[in-house]
């Protein structure tokens, strides 16, 4: 399965609700917050092969086809929070979830669903979310896309007031606990998280740690820094020298993060590296780093990993 950041980040009819679990404040004891992630988690079906987000691609016919072949949960597209939280026509046109698919018995087939936003500001990502919070099992923060785009915020067309989104977030911690912790407190779906690692094995799991304690009920791992994409790669770092390898994920890091972050937390995850592996070669990865799932994007498209989740 691929490992791309979804670059260009539940019952049938209503969302796993979390009204009943304490709030993030409350949750200072692990073993109370593992409770309610964990029970969020299998609420969903406990989810072992997802579909991630990404831009133009993660629409709904995508999600349903996915799910013909074994995926268990899916992402919507990564949604700018400034103009969806401003324009009713802008809802319209990027979530494509506000009805659902039911099946003969009537059950909804496209949930578990995942709204993921892009956004700089808490109280503009909380607007933005609150409009699908009835829909989607959780809401997803991306804080890993490496793009330009990214690091731009996004268009000024749209979003004037955005300085950046995605994996540059990343190196402002206090911002990144602001953003959790405003729509785990402000929301009554679960609160999850994308990242890329960062330079160091310290701060990635500072990071996590930080994003565990505002708030999240999950964390997803692409075990590549923002640089490790080969259309901004920096040909002076050694990536290019180093090949395949040197933008290959790192399965060690997104173990340790799942090592720090202790057992009785739920559902962080790790993203595949490459993009042709075998059902295989996945399950042998999410035994290595102890996750509770696999996230994939373009590689999907592969028949090989079709058939290895089927």
């Amino acid at each position: 399965r691929s490992s791309s950041s979804g670059e260009g980040g539940s019952s049938s009819s209503s969302s796993s609700s979390r009204s009943t679990r304490p709030s993030p404040a409350a949750g200072s004891q692990k073993s109370g917050r593992g409770k309610w992630a964990w029970d969020w988690w299998a609420s969903l079906g406990s989810p072992r092969y997802v579909c991630s987000p990404m831009i133009d691609q993660s629409e709904r016919a995508f999600r349903l086809l996915s799910r013909r072949y074994g995926v268990d949960l899916a992402y919507t597209p990564m949604i700018h929070a400034e103009p969806f939280a401003a324009d009713p026509e802008w809802r319209q046109k990027y979530f494509d979830a506000w009805r659902p698919v039911l099946d003969d018995r009537g059950v909804n087939i496209d949930k578990p669903l995942i709204a993921q936003f892009g956004g700089d500001d808490p109280e503009t990502m909380l607007r933005a979310a609150k409009f699908v919070e009835p829909y989607v099992s959780a809401v997803d923060i991306n804080m890993g896309c490496p793009t330009e785009e990214a690091r731009r915020g996004g268009l000024h067309t749209h979003s004037p007031r955005c300085r950046r989104f995605g994996a540059y977030l990343l190196d402002s911690p206090n911002l990144v606990k602001r953003l959790v912790s405003t729509l785990a407190n402000g929301l009554s779906v679960p609160v999850t998280v994308k990242i890329r690692v960062l330079d160091t094995v310290e701060e990635t799991l500072d990071l996590a740690l930080a994003i565990q304690e505002a708030g999240a009920a999950a964390l997803c791992v692409h075990g590549r820094t923002k640089n490790q994409r080969p259309k901004l790669a920096d040909r002076t770092s050694g990536l290019w020298a180093a090949g395949a390898k040197g933008l290959a994920a790192d399965w060690e890091v997104i173990a340790a993060v799942r090592e720090v972050l202790g057992g009785e937390w739920g559902g962080d995850c790790g993203r595949l590296g490459g993009r042709r592996h075998t059902g295989h070669c996945e399950w042998r990865h999410r035994d290595e780093t102890g996750c509770a799932e696999l996230v994939a994007n373009h590689g999907l498209r592969s028949s090989d990993v079709c058939r290895g989740l089927a």
